[in-house]
């Protein structure tokens, strides 16, 4: 019974270990300098179906956004993801005293997202969490020319 839990633990991890491992093979192997850096589309889906649910017609990814991102949009639209991250980071952290409830949620999201995510925006609420700061800081500005 706690053999069969540990087990179950394992493969939990192994699944997304294995998922980042076949990425970065992907990565090495088959993406040229030019796909490194710009991206290589939605293809790895279908590469990622057949690799890891034996179907080249259903799609599977990394469960990892960074990962995601690095593979179908390279180094510059991971560059710009990271921009991305940076400002919400900073903006939640100006705004702390008046919206730390919504930084602790968009945290907790980021964390979930990071290790089962297929984009920068999965699950949904991540988006909601990653474009509120922004509409804060929107508000606050106008609160201010008023």
């Amino acid at each position: 019974s706690q053999d069969s839990v540990q087990i179950k633990k394992e493969n939990i991890f192994y699944s997304r270990t294995s998922r980042w491992l076949y990425a970065s093979e992907l990565w090495r192997s088959e993406y040229k300098w030019y796909d490194k850096l710009f991206g290589k589309g939605f293809d790895y889906y279908q590469l990622f179906g057949q690799k890891f649910l034996n179907d080249k017609t259903h799609a599977d990814y990394p469960h990892n956004p960074f990962i995601s991102i690095l593979l179908y949009s390279g180094i510059i639209g991971l560059v710009f993801y990271l921009w991305l991250l940076y400002k919400v980071f900073f903006i939640y952290i100006i705004f702390w005293k008046e919206y730390g409830i919504l930084f602790v949620c968009f945290i907790m999201t980021f964390i979930f997202s990071f290790f089962s995510g297929s984009s920068p925006f999965d699950p949904p609420i991540m988006g909601f969490f990653m474009i509120l700061p922004f509409y804060v800081q929107f508000i606050h500005k106008n609160k201010l020319k008023i």
